[in-house]
């Protein structure tokens, strides 16, 4: 009995479909070409066998529809024991006595999985006097610079929630660690749920799903700490998030030192669309 293949968009396919390797212009073995779909192809596999089923995934390449047709998959099943095989780094592979512990083991791993393929990352200083006096990043700077040399940690708050539109993350570095510890992340964000960015207080910043983003992006706090300036640039960036695969997006960045109170030195960063900057501007080094 043939196994199935469940493509980017979430249909089902035999896995010895001839018509599905004609279009990919492939000619290989039925294994092969499973084995090819899944690592490459961002689809999953179900294979049958006398002792049950075989699973192999790759879930940092999985859609969310990809993802729901392999879980419809699976209920479609007589009942059997599942070996799961998942690529991240290398393969690992686990058996589960049912299907029904495949489909949770499957949906925690989806919804947990973090991705350590680079995206692109590219940031371009600007003078700071570049922002619109119109734009958030604009005001927000003039309301928590005008605050004087030290501010209250209940004051930064108050500007945020007035000024930063939700589009802030506020971090504490401490330069016996490594990492930087959230103390707030605001919940206007699209790429990140409202209940993701509140679990964010105090984890490390560099805890998401797209590792080599949160490097990347964590190397600009760390500048404007150590070397106690405030920095504006555009930033053209991909990152990738469990169920959407990865995500182009261009914004502006305002990066900004903070001496609280009692506390030290904070960083403060928040950031708007580049089109909300300059309507119909493009990044020069856009790809």
């Amino acid at each position: 009995m043939t196994g199935i293949l469940v493509d980017a968009a979430g249909e089902l396919w035999p896995d010895t479909s001839l018509a599905l390797q004609k279009s990919f212009r492939a000619e290989l073995p039925a294994p092969e070409f499973c084995k090819f779909c899944v690592m490459n192809l961002g689809f999953a596999h179900i294979g049958r066998a006398r002792n049950g089923l075989a699973v192999s995934w790759r879930p940092t390449t999985l859609s969310g529809a990809t993802f729901a047709g392999l879980m419809m998959a699976l209920s479609d099943e007589k009942q059997a024991r599942v070996s799961i095989a998942t690529l991240t780094e290398d393969w690992s592979y686990e058996l589960v006595p049912s299907i029904e512990a495949a489909r949770r083991r499957l949906i925690d791993v989806f919804n947990t999985a973090t991705c350590e393929q680079e995206g692109h990352y590219l940031a371009r200083r600007r003078r700071i006097e570049s922002l619109r006096s119109d734009d958030h990043l604009s005001r927000l700077l003039n309301a928590l610079q005008s605050a004087g040399d030290e501010i209250s940690l209940r004051a930064v708050r108050a500007v945020l929630d007035k000024l930063g539109k939700g589009r802030f993350v506020l971090v504490k570095p401490d330069q016996g660690k490594p990492s930087l510890p959230v103390v707030t992340w605001g919940a206007g964000y699209k790429r990140f749920t409202p209940d993701w960015a509140l679990r964010r207080v105090g984890q490390a910043f560099e805890e998401q799903p797209d590792r080599a983003y949160a490097r990347y992006a964590s190397a600009g706090y760390r500048e404007a700490f150590h070397r106690g300036e405030t920095v504006v640039e555009d930033v053209a960036t991909s990152t990738w998030w469990p169920g959407r695969g990865r995500t182009r997006f261009t914004y502006t960045r305002l990066l900004l030192p903070l001496k609280i109170e009692g506390k030290g030195i904070y960083v403060l960063s928040s950031s708007q669309d580049i089109a909300l900057v300059e309507p119909g501007r493009k990044l020069a080094h856009e790809v």
